[in-house]
């Protein structure tokens, strides 16, 4: 539940400071906060449903795919000052993974 409230804040963050962001600097470090509040509350959500049960929402592909688009946002709004490459790449690799995953799971059936 606390991963739920905490990505209601990170939306409202971004769409407050998003718009700031767009004006002033093309993508902002707003734009990414909201991606980022989607996926706490995805995961408070997952979490709520486990019913106290072990794993997590990024032990399964789609949580995977979650993080890897997140780190690719997030990376695009910083790699001006270049730490957004590693960020971009990163969040490409764990996305490729994840799909990879995904597709050989349903093409070997």
């Amino acid at each position: 539940m606390k991963s739920f409230l905490i990505g209601i804040l990170f939306i409202a963050f971004g769409l407050v400071i998003g718009g700031v962001g767009l004006a002033s600097a093309g993508v902002g470090i707003g734009i990414p906060m909201i991606p980022l509040g989607v996926y706490l509350i995805i995961r408070g959500i997952y979490s709520f449903r486990k019913d106290g049960k072990r794993g997590s929402l990024e032990s399964t592909n789609f949580g995977k795919i979650l993080i890897g688009v997140i780190l690719f946002i997030i990376g695009l709004s910083t790699s001006a000052i270049g730490i957004g490459i590693p960020i971009v790449v990163i969040g490409v690799i764990i996305f490729m993974k994840a799909t990879k995953n995904i597709f050989r799971k349903y093409l070997n059936t």
